[in-house]
């Protein structure tokens, strides 16, 4: 193996290398299209490379011995097979993520998944798009402090909804589900002074419309790079792949259903998930239990934390999505679902528009895109919460439906009104012509004379007949 030899090895790696190609492929590269080999029958009948001139050639262990000479085994692992996968599988751990903080929401994670389930169709029971679930990870504590929805895809609304989730008190945000959260089970609350997300959604400068609750995005993790968000990733459910012919699972779920699922899975993992690997040799977290939950009331209550406040009103108005709705004299409606409160009632805002000669007036209104239970609409500077309202007494489940599930119901409402219109012409239609066969008359039959019907003795005589046999008989004693 001469030096001349050994700058041809180099020179072949960095011209036949690339990506996933393995040391023996660029080898036989090497060997064939530079120095010159050819193929012979060697030893009990395998195949060897030979050169025709007698020249010398390295075998596979001086070529790749050459290489690692220069370039390292790092390099060609990396070369190899990536360093996203270098990094995860190959790489010594550069330690701990949560070795960099010391306070509750000082870094926070955020990442999405998708349910293994379809959620089923709200008219139909057809199986919907999956639904996406975005959740927020505290680095100290391992607490995960807030969860949005989306619909088919990673979007911006569900890392709003998340975001929103963060700054309210959690009792407060379950109960726009219908969930009755129990003291002490989800204590996290307020907005990271800054966050981590990776390239997508959650990455857009629309993401946050107020200047003022901006958080700044200290970090973006490079795409498909799972480790980047460690902490995050490795909480998400997992799943198992089977073998076999493609499948899906349909849910009997509406996507309500799915996301208080979600919600309550969220809520069990900060009370389950074992975060001992967190916990310093500390005496005051001795008795301390190792779940997510625990940890934060101990590092809270030692006023360990960077979140920063916000009120519901701001968090609405920064988070929420915003849309028209029109201030009728009986109440708010969001297209024809109609919403009613005891404090829009006391704000005068209905008596308004009762007394306004211009009718119906469209003010500001926010939503939870995944759930109109509530909204929210600002009159007189001021937020409030509505309540949806039933047009009969009937289940307030009825009441729990997405904006995608509302625009679903507009749809096929829009296609029955207009064959009702048809029908109602078509059965009035009909009922003249079923009179006029049965009576040989038409419907509008009378002629308009002038003035005022005179009552004859005739007249009156028949309508003394007519009352003799109609009028109510007195029963036998």
């Amino acid at each position: 193996m001469t030096r001349e030899m050994s700058e041809m090895c180099v020179d072949c790696y960095k011209k036949f290398g690339a990506l996933g190609k393995t040391m023996t492929h660029i080898y036989a590269d090497a060997m064939t299209r530079v120095f010159g080999c050819i193929f012979i029958k060697g030893r009990f009948g395998g195949k060897q490379f030979y050169h025709p001139q007698g020249k010398p050639f390295p075998s596979v262990r001086q070529f790749r011995y050459a290489v690692e000479e220069v370039f390292g085994v790092e390099t060609i692992q990396k070369n190899r097979y990536g360093s996203v996968r270098h990094r995860r599988s190959l790489a010594p751990s550069r330690g701990r993520f949560s070795q960099d903080v010391g306070y509750l929401l000082e870094k926070v994670e955020f990442d999405g998944y998708f349910s293994n389930e379809r959620p089923r169709g709200y008219l139909e029971g057809s199986p919907l798009q999956p639904l996406c679930v975005v959740d927020a990870r505290d680095l100290l504590s391992g607490e995960k402090c807030g969860i949005g929805f989306s619909l088919d895809s990673e979007r911006a609304t569900a890392y709003r909804m998340a975001l929103f989730c963060m700054a309210v008190p959690k009792d407060y945000f379950c109960r726009l589900f219908g969930i009755e959260l129990e003291a002490g089970t989800w204590d996290s609350e307020g907005l990271p002074p800054h966050y981590k997300v990776d390239r997508g959604a959650g990455a857009s400068e629309s993401l946050i419309s107020s200047d003022a609750a901006l958080s700044p995005i200290r970090n973006i993790t490079p795409a498909y790079s799972g480790q980047s968000k460690a902490t995050s990733e490795s909480s998400h459910p997992r799943k198992c792949k089977s073998e076999g012919e493609p499948h899906y699972i349909a849910s009997n779920l509406t996507p309500i259903e799915l996301a208080r699922r979600e919600i309550h899975a969220l809520i069990r993992y900060n009370n389950t998930a074992n975060m001992s690997a967190r916990m310093p040799m500390d005496r005051e977290l001795v008795h301390v239990l190792p779940t997510p939950n625990e940890l934060w009331k101990h590092y809270a209550a030692r006023l360990r934390n960077s979140g920063l406040p916000m009120s519901i009103s701001d968090a609405v108005r920064t988070f929420l999505t915003p849309v028209p709705m029109v201030a009728r004299k009986d109440g708010v409606y969001l297209d024809d679902r109609k919403y009613d409160s005891n404090d829009l009632r006391a704000s005068g805002l209905l008596n308004r528009v009762a007394r306004s000669p211009k009718g119906d007036v469209v003010i500001d209104g926010y939503i939870l895109d995944l759930c109109i239970r509530h909204v929210w609409v600002e009159v007189d500077h001021e937020i409030l919460q509505l309540d949806a309202q039933l047009p009969i007494r009937d289940e307030e489940e009825l009441l729990y439906v997405s904006i995608a599930e509302l625009a679903q119901w507009q749809e096929v409402r829009a296609e029955v009104s207009s064959a009702f219109r048809v029908h109602s012409v078509t059965a009035y239609a009909e009922s003249l012509q079923r009179f006029q066969t049965e009576t040989g008359k038409s419907w509008d039959s009378g002629t308009r004379k002038p003035g005022r019907a005179k009552k004859t003795e005739t007249a009156r005589q028949e309508a003394r007949e007519a009352n003799q046999h109609t009028s109510k008989r007195k029963s036998a004693s």
